[in-house]
């Protein structure tokens, strides 16, 4: 939980042994009289003079205070940000979704295995879970998810065999900052909803069950895929390309997904555009991204970043309505999987990207 909601917070992504990472956390801490109580509050006790030299360049702190100004920072933007993160999850009442992911069982045994599947429900009240999440209590925040009758892990027949990811269920139009962290397309790459080349009818390409899970979302690319519809039972499987000891991942981009190349089950015209996402939470991204009206941009490599690339229509502020509405309709069109409930505008249109046939090399022999 603790891990999901620093997810949602943008925190200085430059490590703090690095010259500027030090300084960008020192302006933090030191900006405003009440911000310097605050740090000294969470351990950062040390002299004006030796703060002015640190600020300066004159000194280095040493690697036992580069934790504590690691920790300082850490603590003080979480509780800076404890209030706004509280209305954002609590949304006036309508709560956020949580979905709980079941973890890989591959390295189970057959009969201590567990039947799970993916589950979501929607928590309206995320006062006591930020708070603990704000003070670092973990003791407090694990009580507070297993309140009988409201906890999360309550919903669970297993939770020791599951992970969960918070994600909100509307678009954040109500939010006027958003802080693009770097994250780039692939790490909505996991879940693909497509249409099925059979029925016409909603279709999804996941990873195919049994392997590892990625340590990265690069791996993504390059994971066997497999296509199931659970309206006409269609299967189909996917690898990757073998070239030696090294593997051709999949090209992300354009209105087909890059495993099966069939045309995306998200998809709507919109300003003269096509507009596409690979999942909700997907919908969810650019839906924050499009509505707020202060967009920050971080992390070492921000043209990779998913919302460096968008094109200019969507990040047009003469746009924004009808884009958000756009969003909207992916929205509704996730909910649903008939064939009849296909857009007009998810057909084949041959838009993939130019393939640059990445590679991945594993340590070892490649076992498919």
């Amino acid at each position: 939980m603790a891990r999901q909601l620093d997810g949602l917070v943008g925190y200085i992504a430059t490590p703090v042994n690095l010259p500027c990472g030090l300084m960008a956390r020192l302006r933090y801490l030191t900006r405003t009289p009440h911000a310097r109580q605050a740090a000294r509050a969470a351990g950062l006790v040390v002299t004006e003079r030796t703060l002015r030299l640190w600020l300066g360049g004159v000194r280095s702190p040493s690697r036992k205070n580069l934790e504590r100004i690691e920790q300082a920072y850490t603590t003080v933007r979480r509780e800076n940000i404890a209030r706004y993160l509280t209305a954002r999850l609590n949304r006036e009442g309508r709560g956020t979704r949580v979905e709980i992911h079941p973890l890989n069982q591959s390295q189970v045994d057959g009969p201590r295995q567990h039947v799970l599947e993916l589950r979501t429900l929607n928590v309206r009240r995320w006062d006591r879970i930020v708070a603990a999440w704000a003070a670092g209590d973990g003791g407090e925040l694990g009580r507070v998810s297993k309140v009988p009758g409201g906890g999360l892990w309550g919903m669970l027949d297993n939770p020791v065999a599951a992970m969960m990811s918070v994600m909100d269920l509307e678009p954040q139009t109500d939010l006027a900052r958003h802080y693009d962290s770097g994250g780039w397309l692939a790490r909505f790459a996991g879940r693909m909803l497509v249409v099925c080349p059979r029925c016409g009818g909603r279709a999804l390409v996941i990873p195919r069950p049994g392997i590892p899970d990625p340590r990265y979302f690069s791996e993504l690319l390059f994971q066997p895929r497999r296509l199931a519809c659970g309206g006409c039972g269609a299967i189909d499987g996917w690898k990757p390309e073998v070239q030696g000891a090294g593997l051709v991942g999949a090209v992300l981009g354009g209105s087909e997904d890059p495993f099966f190349q069939r045309p995306l089950w998200l998809q709507t015209r919109c300003a003269g555009h096509i507009l596409w996402a690979y999942n909700e939470e997907h919908v969810d991204e650019l839906s924050a991204y499009v509505g707020a009206r202060l967009r920050e941009r971080g992390g070492a490599r921000p043209t990779m970043s998913m919302f460096a690339r968008l094109p200019a229509w969507m990040k047009g502020s003469d746009n924004r309505s009808e884009v958000l509405a756009g969003l909207e309709i992916l929205r509704e069109l996730a909910k649903r999987t008939a064939p009849a409930d296909r857009s007009d505008a998810a057909h084949e249109r041959g838009d993939r990207p130019r393939a640059h046939r990445s590679m991945y090399f594993r340590g070892g022999p490649y076992e498919s």
